[in-house]
């Protein structure tokens, strides 16, 4: 405040004076306005860029028949197995029914169990499996092994996600990579 007083006085002193600080203040403030857009200038082109990375992002998830951002499929509709869960109980069905007859033997069972839990499992548990869920003389049915994985995510659903996860199945549970199977 002081400094803006004695200016004040040198200005009624000297009008040259006045005239060269009213033109410094000018400078000034046009030097903070352009600073000032070019900054605004500066952020608009790094949202401009972050945007045409994200949708260069977009397209080529999509081109690639990804999603961009990972979803995770629902295990069961109310108390249902999902639509998204019994397409993947079917496929690792499939892929462990070697012989193609639509039944997973005891045999192709094993092997199924196996390749989830690390080891084969005891005969009494085959046996177990058999005898719970919808089997015909051949062995388990596709509708038996997707009711055990419907039974077991909904007193476990991280297990059955790990059981998936062990088979090649993502969070969406869409098929991402060769999993082991019965071969």
């Amino acid at each position: 405040m002081v400094e803006r007083e004695q200016g004040l006085n040198r200005a009624d002193d000297s009008g040259s004076d006045s005239d060269a600080d009213a033109d410094a203040d000018a400078d000034a403030d046009a030097d903070a306005d352009a600073d000032a857009d070019a900054g605004a200038d500066e952020d608009a082109d790094e949202d401009a860029d972050e945007d045409a990375a994200e949708d260069a992002a977009e397209d080529a998830a999509e081109e690639s028949g990804r999603s961009a951002a990972p979803t995770v499929a629902p295990l069961l509709a109310g108390t249902a197995a999902s639509s998204q869960l019994q397409a993947a109980v079917a496929e690792v069905f499939g892929r462990f029914d070697r012989d193609g007859d639509g039944a997973l033997s005891a045999a192709e069972l094993s092997a199924l169990v196996a390749a989830v839990n690390g080891q084969p499992p005891p005969p009494a548990a085959i046996q177990a499996l058999l005898r719970n869920f919808r089997s015909n003389r051949r062995g388990l049915l596709v509708e038996g092994l997707v009711e055990f994985f419907r039974r077991q995510s909904l007193s476990d659903p991280d297990e059955t996600r790990s059981d998936l996860a062990k088979l090649g199945y993502n969070s969406a549970l869409v098929y991402t990579r060769t999993a082991p199977s019965s071969a």
